[in-house]
Protein backbone atom coordinates (compact mmCIF):
# COMPACT_ATOMS: atom_id res chain seq x y z
CA UNK A 1 0.00 0.00 0.00
CA UNK A 2 1.49 3.28 -1.13
CA UNK A 3 2.02 5.93 1.54
CA UNK A 4 -0.22 8.96 1.28
CA UNK A 5 1.40 12.11 -0.02
CA UNK A 6 1.38 15.00 2.44
CA UNK A 7 -1.28 17.62 1.75
CA UNK A 8 0.28 20.86 0.53
CA UNK A 9 -0.49 23.86 2.69
CA UNK A 10 1.05 26.40 0.32
CA UNK A 11 -1.26 28.85 -1.43
CA UNK A 12 -1.49 28.97 -5.24
CA UNK A 13 0.65 31.64 -6.86
CA UNK A 14 -2.38 33.66 -8.10
CA UNK A 15 -3.72 33.93 -4.54
CA UNK A 16 -0.33 35.15 -3.34
CA UNK A 17 -0.27 37.73 -6.14
CA UNK A 18 -3.75 38.96 -5.22
CA UNK A 19 -2.79 39.30 -1.55
CA UNK A 20 0.39 41.18 -2.40
CA UNK A 21 -1.47 43.51 -4.77
CA UNK A 22 -4.04 44.25 -2.06
CA UNK A 23 -1.27 44.91 0.47
CA UNK A 24 0.34 47.36 -1.94
CA UNK A 25 -2.93 49.28 -2.33
CA UNK A 26 -3.40 49.25 1.44
CA UNK A 27 0.09 50.67 1.95
CA UNK A 28 -0.71 53.39 -0.60
CA UNK A 29 -3.94 54.26 1.22
CA UNK A 30 -2.31 54.40 4.67
CA UNK A 31 0.50 56.80 3.73
CA UNK A 32 -1.29 59.75 5.33
CA UNK A 33 -2.54 57.84 8.37
CA UNK A 34 -0.93 56.99 11.70
CA UNK A 35 -0.99 53.19 12.01
CA UNK A 36 -1.99 52.98 15.68
CA UNK A 37 -4.83 55.49 15.23
CA UNK A 38 -6.07 53.72 12.08
CA UNK A 39 -5.97 50.32 13.81
CA UNK A 40 -8.02 51.72 16.67
CA UNK A 41 -10.63 53.05 14.24
CA UNK A 42 -11.22 49.62 12.73
CA UNK A 43 -10.96 47.77 16.06
CA UNK A 44 -7.76 45.80 15.55
CA UNK A 45 -4.28 45.91 17.04
CA UNK A 46 -1.46 47.67 15.19
CA UNK A 47 0.22 44.26 14.84
CA UNK A 48 -2.80 42.94 12.91
CA UNK A 49 -2.78 45.96 10.63
CA UNK A 50 0.93 45.46 9.98
CA UNK A 51 0.22 41.84 9.00
CA UNK A 52 -2.27 43.09 6.41
CA UNK A 53 0.22 45.67 5.17
CA UNK A 54 2.90 43.00 4.77
CA UNK A 55 0.60 40.53 2.97
CA UNK A 56 0.73 38.02 5.83
CA UNK A 57 -3.03 37.85 6.42
CA UNK A 58 -6.24 39.05 4.76
CA UNK A 59 -8.79 41.23 6.57
CA UNK A 60 -12.38 40.03 6.79
CA UNK A 61 -15.07 41.64 4.61
CA UNK A 62 -16.43 43.77 7.51
CA UNK A 63 -12.91 44.98 8.31
CA UNK A 64 -12.34 45.81 4.62
CA UNK A 65 -15.41 48.05 4.68
CA UNK A 66 -14.26 49.69 7.93
CA UNK A 67 -10.78 50.25 6.51
CA UNK A 68 -12.14 51.92 3.37
CA UNK A 69 -14.39 54.19 5.41
CA UNK A 70 -11.65 55.10 7.88
CA UNK A 71 -9.20 55.98 5.08
CA UNK A 72 -11.88 57.62 2.89
CA UNK A 73 -11.02 55.42 -0.10
CA UNK A 74 -13.23 53.59 -2.58
CA UNK A 75 -13.92 50.05 -1.30
CA UNK A 76 -14.04 48.66 -4.87
CA UNK A 77 -10.59 50.10 -5.58
CA UNK A 78 -9.18 48.76 -2.31
CA UNK A 79 -10.40 45.22 -3.06
CA UNK A 80 -9.91 45.03 -6.85
CA UNK A 81 -7.75 47.96 -7.91
CA UNK A 82 -10.52 49.14 -10.28
CA UNK A 83 -12.21 52.56 -10.29
CA UNK A 84 -11.30 55.84 -8.60
CA UNK A 85 -9.29 55.76 -5.37
CA UNK A 86 -11.05 58.56 -3.53
CA UNK A 87 -14.42 57.64 -2.04
CA UNK A 88 -15.89 61.00 -3.11
CA UNK A 89 -14.90 60.35 -6.72
CA UNK A 90 -16.52 56.94 -6.44
CA UNK A 91 -19.78 58.58 -5.33
CA UNK A 92 -19.72 60.93 -8.32
CA UNK A 93 -18.86 58.04 -10.62
CA UNK A 94 -21.93 56.16 -9.38
CA UNK A 95 -24.13 59.10 -10.32
CA UNK A 96 -23.01 58.71 -13.97
CA UNK A 97 -24.63 55.31 -14.41
CA UNK A 98 -26.02 54.94 -17.95
CA UNK A 99 -23.84 57.81 -19.19
CA UNK A 100 -21.20 57.11 -21.79
CA UNK A 101 -18.85 58.95 -24.13
CA UNK A 102 -18.58 58.63 -27.90
CA UNK A 103 -15.54 58.59 -30.12
CA UNK A 104 -14.01 62.06 -30.32
CA UNK A 105 -11.95 63.97 -32.87
CA UNK A 106 -10.43 67.38 -32.17
CA UNK A 107 -10.28 70.30 -34.61
CA UNK A 108 -6.85 69.15 -35.77
CA UNK A 109 -8.05 65.63 -36.52
CA UNK A 110 -6.46 64.05 -33.46
CA UNK A 111 -8.48 61.47 -31.55
CA UNK A 112 -8.80 61.59 -27.80
CA UNK A 113 -11.21 61.46 -24.88
CA UNK A 114 -14.59 63.06 -25.47
CA UNK A 115 -15.18 66.11 -23.23
CA UNK A 116 -18.86 65.20 -22.76
CA UNK A 117 -20.81 62.10 -21.76
CA UNK A 118 -24.36 61.45 -22.93
CA UNK A 119 -27.26 59.77 -21.19
CA UNK A 120 -27.49 56.54 -23.16
CA UNK A 121 -31.32 56.29 -23.43
CA UNK A 122 -31.45 59.89 -24.71
CA UNK A 123 -28.65 59.29 -27.21
CA UNK A 124 -30.24 56.05 -28.40
CA UNK A 125 -33.54 57.84 -29.02
CA UNK A 126 -31.77 60.69 -30.81
CA UNK A 127 -30.03 58.27 -33.18
CA UNK A 128 -32.57 55.51 -33.60
CA UNK A 129 -35.92 57.13 -32.79
CA UNK A 130 -38.60 56.15 -30.29
CA UNK A 131 -40.37 52.82 -30.14
CA UNK A 132 -43.42 54.46 -31.70
CA UNK A 133 -41.44 55.90 -34.61
CA UNK A 134 -38.16 54.02 -35.10
CA UNK A 135 -35.56 55.48 -37.41
CA UNK A 136 -35.20 54.01 -40.91
CA UNK A 137 -31.78 52.96 -42.15
CA UNK A 138 -30.67 52.27 -45.67
CA UNK A 139 -28.12 49.67 -46.79
CA UNK A 140 -25.44 50.92 -44.43
CA UNK A 141 -23.56 49.79 -41.38
CA UNK A 142 -24.82 50.87 -37.96
CA UNK A 143 -21.77 53.03 -37.32
CA UNK A 144 -21.33 54.52 -33.87
CA UNK A 145 -21.78 58.32 -33.50
CA UNK A 146 -18.76 60.61 -33.49
CA UNK A 147 -18.20 63.84 -31.58
CA UNK A 148 -16.00 66.46 -33.23
CA UNK A 149 -14.65 69.90 -32.41
CA UNK A 150 -15.21 72.54 -35.11
CA UNK A 151 -11.95 74.07 -36.29
CA UNK A 152 -13.05 76.99 -38.51
CA UNK A 153 -15.71 79.69 -38.96
CA UNK A 154 -17.12 78.42 -42.27
CA UNK A 155 -20.54 77.63 -40.77
CA UNK A 156 -21.02 80.78 -38.70
CA UNK A 157 -23.43 82.02 -37.46
CA UNK A 158 -25.11 78.59 -37.31
CA UNK A 159 -22.06 76.77 -35.94
CA UNK A 160 -19.13 78.58 -34.33
CA UNK A 161 -15.46 77.69 -34.22
CA UNK A 162 -14.84 75.55 -31.15
CA UNK A 163 -18.38 74.13 -31.01
CA UNK A 164 -18.86 70.44 -30.32
CA UNK A 165 -20.95 68.46 -32.81
CA UNK A 166 -22.42 64.97 -32.69
CA UNK A 167 -22.20 63.21 -36.05
CA UNK A 168 -24.60 60.40 -37.01
CA UNK A 169 -22.49 58.17 -39.26
CA UNK A 170 -25.37 55.79 -40.02
CA UNK A 171 -27.50 58.43 -41.80
CA UNK A 172 -30.69 57.30 -40.12
CA UNK A 173 -33.95 59.09 -40.95
CA UNK A 174 -37.26 59.22 -39.16
CA UNK A 175 -40.33 58.35 -41.29
CA UNK A 176 -41.68 61.85 -40.61
CA UNK A 177 -38.52 63.51 -41.95
CA UNK A 178 -38.61 61.31 -45.05
CA UNK A 179 -42.29 62.11 -45.72
CA UNK A 180 -41.72 65.84 -45.24
CA UNK A 181 -38.86 65.76 -47.76
CA UNK A 182 -41.12 64.01 -50.28
CA UNK A 183 -43.82 66.66 -49.83
CA UNK A 184 -41.26 69.43 -50.37
CA UNK A 185 -39.78 67.68 -53.45
CA UNK A 186 -36.27 67.59 -52.05
CA UNK A 187 -33.76 65.02 -50.91
CA UNK A 188 -34.28 63.68 -47.41
CA UNK A 189 -30.52 63.88 -46.92
CA UNK A 190 -30.25 67.64 -47.37
CA UNK A 191 -28.77 69.27 -44.30
CA UNK A 192 -25.53 69.87 -42.41
CA UNK A 193 -22.95 67.14 -42.82
CA UNK A 194 -19.32 66.37 -42.02
CA UNK A 195 -16.72 65.78 -44.73
CA UNK A 196 -13.09 64.80 -44.60
CA UNK A 197 -10.76 67.64 -45.64
CA UNK A 198 -9.26 66.87 -49.01
CA UNK A 199 -12.50 65.41 -50.35
CA UNK A 200 -13.88 68.81 -51.45
CA UNK A 201 -12.79 70.54 -54.63
CA UNK A 202 -11.22 73.60 -53.01
CA UNK A 203 -9.35 71.43 -50.49
CA UNK A 204 -7.86 69.07 -53.05
CA UNK A 205 -4.33 70.16 -52.12
CA UNK A 206 -4.88 69.22 -48.45
CA UNK A 207 -4.18 65.61 -47.44
CA UNK A 208 -7.39 63.91 -46.32
CA UNK A 209 -7.56 64.37 -42.57
CA UNK A 210 -9.64 66.45 -40.18
CA UNK A 211 -13.40 66.82 -40.46
CA UNK A 212 -15.06 69.96 -41.82
CA UNK A 213 -18.74 70.92 -41.77
CA UNK A 214 -20.81 71.93 -44.79
CA UNK A 215 -24.49 72.30 -45.73
CA UNK A 216 -25.48 70.07 -48.63
CA UNK A 217 -28.42 70.14 -51.04
CA UNK A 218 -29.29 67.56 -53.68
CA UNK A 219 -31.14 69.18 -56.58
CA UNK A 220 -33.82 67.39 -58.60
CA UNK A 221 -31.46 66.70 -61.51
CA UNK A 222 -28.95 65.02 -59.16
CA UNK A 223 -26.63 68.01 -58.83
CA UNK A 224 -24.90 68.20 -55.44
CA UNK A 225 -24.47 71.70 -54.00
CA UNK A 226 -22.20 72.18 -50.99
CA UNK A 227 -22.43 75.49 -49.14
CA UNK A 228 -21.09 77.27 -46.07
CA UNK A 229 -23.38 79.40 -43.91
CA UNK A 230 -20.61 81.99 -43.73
CA UNK A 231 -21.01 84.06 -46.95
CA UNK A 232 -17.25 84.59 -47.18
CA UNK A 233 -16.86 80.99 -48.34
CA UNK A 234 -17.86 80.09 -51.92
CA UNK A 235 -20.28 77.27 -52.68
CA UNK A 236 -19.25 74.20 -54.66
CA UNK A 237 -21.38 72.49 -57.29
CA UNK A 238 -20.93 68.89 -58.40
CA UNK A 239 -22.92 67.85 -61.50
CA UNK A 240 -24.62 64.44 -61.54
CA UNK A 241 -22.15 63.04 -64.08
CA UNK A 242 -19.15 63.61 -61.84
CA UNK A 243 -17.51 60.23 -61.21
CA UNK A 244 -16.53 60.69 -57.57
CA UNK A 245 -18.47 63.45 -55.81
CA UNK A 246 -17.57 64.16 -52.16
CA UNK A 247 -19.14 61.66 -49.79
CA UNK A 248 -20.17 62.93 -46.35
CA UNK A 249 -18.97 61.07 -43.26
CA UNK A 250 -22.24 61.67 -41.42
CA UNK A 251 -24.99 64.12 -40.56
CA UNK A 252 -24.81 66.67 -37.75
CA UNK A 253 -27.59 65.88 -35.26
CA UNK A 254 -26.53 67.85 -32.15
CA UNK A 255 -24.49 70.97 -31.36
CA UNK A 256 -23.06 72.33 -28.12
CA UNK A 257 -20.92 75.38 -27.45
CA UNK A 258 -20.32 78.61 -25.59
CA UNK A 259 -22.94 81.34 -25.38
Amino acid sequence: MKPKKPISTSRPRHEINLREAFAERLRQATKNHEIAALAAKVGVTPATLYRWLNAKFDPSIPKLAELAEAMNVNLAWLVTGQGPIDARQADRHALLEQYDTTKFESATGASGKAPLAFYEPWLFKLLYGSQDEPTDFGPTNMNSPLMIEVGDDSMEPTIAKGDLLLIDRSFGLSPAARQQAMREARSAYDGVCAFRSGSLKRDAHIPTGHLIIRRIQYQLDGTLVIRCDNPRYPEEVYPPKKIKPPVPVGRVIWRGGRI
